[in-house]
């Protein structure tokens, strides 16, 4: 038997915690956490892992948010990126994310807001720039394709992407 003095071990914890957590949890929530399981330990057909098909999920918004009549930005390739699981990660974005900050839909909320402001944030960069050769390089870029379709990133000399292999190839497709 354990000294009741020593604590447990940490996996043990986690177990513990995750079992209250999930007991607490509706259908809807179990179903997507399954689902994320899943997609953390299996590729899609583009052989994309859930961490780098996120940007699917944030593709499928930015669609969401161009199609809008008052869209803060207007992403007309997004839809060409939202892959096979991007809706479904943006319901788990909104899910979860909504769960945590009492607010529903913030994930849809929160990206075409973030991506406003990267806009906005490059745009006063390369204008406080008055005409001088701007190189602008996107760590993480996902499938990111401001490039097409931001103003202000015409004027730059050279505009390069860096992301993992899976979702660079799955973008050249």
């Amino acid at each position: 038997p354990q000294n009741p003095k020593t604590p447990k071990p940490l996996w043990e914890i986690t177990e513990i915690l995750k079992n209250i957590f999930y007991a607490q949890m509706d259908e809807k929530t179990k179903h997507m956490m399954e689902r994320y399981q899943l997609y953390s330990s299996t590729p899609d057909a583009d052989g994309i892992l859930f961490t780098a098909g996120t940007a699917q999920g944030i593709a499928y918004e930015r669609d969401i948010e161009s199609k809008r009549e008052d869209r803060l930005f207007n992403d007309h390739l997004a839809h060409l990126f939202v892959g096979e699981r991007g809706a479904e990660l943006s319901e788990f974005f909104n899910i979860s994310l909504g769960h945590h900050f009492k607010v529903d839909n913030f994930h849809m909320i929160w990206t075409p807001v973030r991506t406003k402001y990267i806009n906005d944030t490059i745009a006063d960069w390369i204008t406080a720039k008055q005409g001088a050769k701007v190189q602008v390089t996107n760590l993480g870029a996902g499938v990111d394709t401001r490039a097409f379709w931001l103003d202000c990133l015409k004027s730059s000399e050279k505009y390069v992407e860096v992301d993992v292999e899976s979702i660079n190839t799955f973008k050249e497709k």
